[in-house]
């Protein structure tokens, strides 16, 4: 229940919820709001695409794990701009605060204000987005993050960022590393899925077919070692997105016949289930990535013990650290040396110390961690609010 101290409701600008399918900044979104809306002592609102969504329907999203009934509703519901209208009715307020959970609109409305930084890649990497994606992203940066009164970032690299484009001083961060869902009962419900088949092995690579993923280079390091493919299918798992198509690519490195012959297979977008089924039967996952906020695949991957081949690039090494495979985003040279490195520990034995090393170094991560940095946060600037009124009151 709430309590009855001073009132200071917290909202929630959950816009990702309302994708269909929750992938990356969604999925982040789906963990925090799923943890806040049980808070048996906070008052807690969620918004989301300019509406104020009442908590059958965000109980909804996140039994679906999927937006579809938001967007079915959203019409209906109440416009968000409404919102202190709605709280300033239900009872006095000692305060408000807000927390936004991936873009904010360009002006205060909260007493104290937060909000989630996954990475700067339309800033840095302009080259891997398209003008809209980069206008989307750019556009008031600067006063969005001059209106916050703290940041949370998902990675180390992307609070770097933060201070060195913007002069963000670091006691104005707080970095909230993600968690993975690969416990024992999701290992067991993929290993009952992929049931007796006789597994292939198999290269996995899991994103978005777009420039930032660097899907290129594995198609490159094919067309180039070609015994690759004699010993591995290569199974590409995500939905196209901007830029030129697998398929396209494909064709560039001259690969057809591996992909009409089943060598390289294109699984588009996969539910949860069939994605831990597949990160429970390959063999390693690949990932070449140009530029991550964090790298929630590679986790995944630690978490399911699967071996990771990834490039060094910006947030990486935070998640894998020494339990994997590295190599340069542009060099698909040093792509296959990662790989022979990884089939001679494979022969060698030594191939289980990685894995085990990966997947003890996967448990350290957890989303209720995530979730209690952003919660105590957010619960000292309304002490910190409560004390400022008790004392205006004395």
């Amino acid at each position: 229940m709430i309590g009855t101290g001073p009132r200071i409701p917290w909202v929630i600008d959950a816009s990702p919820l309302w994708e269909k399918q929750y992938t990356g900044i969604s999925n982040v979104t789906y963990e925090i709001v799923r943890r806040a809306v049980t808070e048996p002592d906070k008052e807690v609102h969620i918004i989301a695409v300019d509406r104020i969504v009442p908590r059958e329907l965000v109980d909804k999203c996140i039994a679906d794990r999927s937006g579809k009934a938001l967007q079915a509703a959203c019409a209906k519901l109440p416009k968000a701009a409404n919102i202190m209208d709605k709280l300033r009715a239900e009872g006095p307020l000692d305060g408000t605060i807000g927390l936004y959970l991936n873009k904010r609109p360009l002006y205060k409305l909260y007493d104290w204000e937060a909000m989630m930084f996954y990475d700067f890649s339309p800033l840095l990497t302009p080259e891997c987005h398209t003008s809209q994606t980069i206008e989307y992203h750019n556009i008031g940066i600067s006063k969005q993050v001059s209106l916050c009164d703290h940041m949370f970032s998902i990675s180390e690299s992307t609070a770097r960022d933060l201070g060195w484009i913007f002069d963000v001083s670091s006691d104005k961060i707080t970095v909230c590393l993600l968690g993975h869902t690969a416990d024992d009962s999701a290992q067991k419900a993929a290993n009952d899925l992929i049931g007796s088949m006789n597994v292939e092995p198999f290269l996995l690579m899991l994103g978005t077919i777009e420039p930032r993923k660097n899907i290129g280079l594995i198609l490159n390091w094919l067309a180039t070692y070609p015994d690759v493919l004699r010993t591995h299918r290569v199974v590409f798992a995500g939905r196209q997105g901007w830029g030129p198509s697998l398929q396209s690519q494909i064709q560039q490195w001259g690969l057809e016949h591996a992909a009409h012959s089943g060598r390289i297979v294109y699984m588009d977008y996969i539910s949860e289930a069939r994605k831990d089924a597949l990160l429970a039967g390959a063999s390693a996952l690949l990932y070449p990535s140009l530029f991550e906020g964090f790298g929630l695949p590679v986790l995944e991957a630690m978490g399911f013990s699967l071996p990771v081949l990834s490039t060094v690039s910006t947030s990486l090494p935070e998640v894998m650290g020494d339990a994997g495979y590295y190599f340069d985003p542009y060099s698909s040279a040093t792509l296959d040396a990662a790989f022979r490195n990884y089939l001679w520990d494979a022969k060698t034995g030594h191939l289980q110390k990685v894995i085990k090393d990966a997947r003890a170094r996967a448990d350290t991560f957890d989303y209720n961690k995530t979730y209690k940095l952003v919660r105590d946060r957010l619960t000292d600037a309304a002490l910190a609010m409560s004390k400022s009124q008790n004392q205006i009151g004395g």
